[in-house]
């Protein structure tokens, strides 16, 4: 009878410490959350643009130089659609057709290999978008002027809601912890969907990528509609209430959030009172970096920045000197004080990077109409090139997915290692 006592005694000990230790395991869909680190780092959340806090976190290793890894021949057309990669590897990208009558997804393994093609009409977006991936990364979402997809993994549709719009958006979906999509879509319309596809709720005069703070409430650029009308930032909970609203010259096409809830966007393309702003969680202005005639240093570009670990925060602009312009990045703290500057090799506008991503060791990756390059966190350039590329993409593996447009012969897909 003791020793049954014993027997029983070792088994609850030994099933309790299974317990514990899978209460350990990381789920997909409840990530442990480090209270420390920016809650939306940079566009698209992660250097591989999947829309989702709460999906699978990998590890993403530097790229050490700019040799081919592999290149894919595709079809005649334009890469205005940054692709969303999966844990995995897989890589989603929607491929407009150079008669701009429809649009190719793909999905090509980190071989380069293409798994297969979903192909429709409808399947149009312009500059600068992106698409979504769930957080178990069996779907992926698709904000077009027609609406909204669902693709599934294994290159069906599963649903698609329609909202027809003659408008572009410039926008990229953000998915919450429990699966919601929250996308603009249509004429201005920013949309909360659920999983299967069901409308929440709709909100009008929205524009650009949302993103969103640990407690899902959503930021995103407002519109009055208007040709050459006025724009700014706006908070909205997760059930679509307006919480404020910031006047600024433009809307952003996106905005960054770090570790105590702070906001950072980065608006226009150089001209006055463009420039870089920082709101806290309230709406309030912390500090901003306007354009004003006789400026030295300009902070403006449709860029969204980027915040690494610490909370400083990699923006685009250009600089003057007395011997000539310089453009590049410029690294500040969370106060607005410039710490770096990152020169890229030109000095015309098409050299101010347009896009900003981090690796996991953080070293930075930029793009431009006419460069693409990376610095270390510390300001070491670790390459850069003069060529147009498109796609500007991290993956595992070390390696940076980029493509080559061509509106009436074949495209090209490639990564580099």
């Amino acid at each position: 009878m003791k020793l049954i006592s014993i027997i029983n005694f070792i088994v609850i000990i030994v099933f309790s410490l299974i317990l514990s230790s899978c209460s350990d395991i990381t789920s997909p869909n409840n990530p442990p959350i480090n209270d420390k680190l920016p809650m939306w780092p940079q566009h698209g959340y992660n250097a591989r643009r999947t829309g989702n806090p709460y999906g699978p976190e990998v590890y993403i290793s530097p790229v050490n130089g700019i040799s081919i890894n592999w290149i894919d021949t595709i079809e005649a057309g334009y890469m205005y659609v940054y692709p969303t990669i999966d844990s995995e590897g897989n890589i989603y990208y929607l491929h407009i057709l150079h008669n701009m009558y429809s649009g190719i997804l793909y999905k090509i393994d980190k071989n380069g290999k293409i798994i297969w093609k979903f192909k429709d009409s409808t399947l149009l977006m312009s500059w600068d978008c992106g698409l979504g991936l769930s957080s178990d990364e069996r779907n992926i979402y698709i904000p077009c002027g027609s609406g909204l997809y669902c693709i599934d993994s294994g290159g069906y549709l599963k649903w698609e809601y329609e909202d027809y719009s003659i408008y572009s958006n410039v926008t990229m979906p953000a998915i919450g912890k429990d699966g919601t999509i929250y996308a603009v879509i249509g004429p201005y319309n920013l949309c909360a969907f659920t999983s299967d596809g069901k409308l929440k709720w709709s909100v009008p005069n929205s524009v650009g990528a949302p993103s969103l703070d640990r407690d899902e409430n959503i930021y995103v650029g407002w519109t009055d509609g208007q040709i050459g009308g006025s724009g700014g930032i706006a908070k909205y909970d997760k059930y679509g209430n307006m919480k404020w609203k910031y006047n600024l010259a433009k809307p952003p096409f996106g905005c960054s959030i770090d570790a105590n809830n702070n906001i950072y966007c980065e608006f226009g393309t150089g001209g006055l009172q463009h420039g870089f702003v920082s709101l806290d969680k309230d709406g309030n202005l912390r500090w901003e970096k306007l354009r004003k005639l006789g400026d030295s240093i300009v902070l403006a570009y449709n860029c969204t920045p980027t915040i690494d670990k610490k909370n400083n925060i990699i923006a685009s602009g250009f600089w003057y000197r007395h011997n000539g312009s310089k453009l590049g990045l410029i690294k500040t703290d969370s106060s607005g004080n410039i710490i770096d500057i990152y020169p890229t090799s030109g000095s015309t506008l098409y050299y101010i990077p347009d896009v900003i991503l981090f690796d996991s060791e953080e070293n930075v990756y930029y793009r431009s109409e006419c460069e693409y390059g990376s610095y270390s966190n510390n300001g070491v350039l670790r390459f850069s090139e003069r060529k147009t590329i498109y796609l500007y993409t991290l993956s595992v593996n070390s390696m940076l997915v980029e493509g080559i447009s061509n509106e009436y012969s074949n495209s090209f897909i490639f990564t580099l290692k």
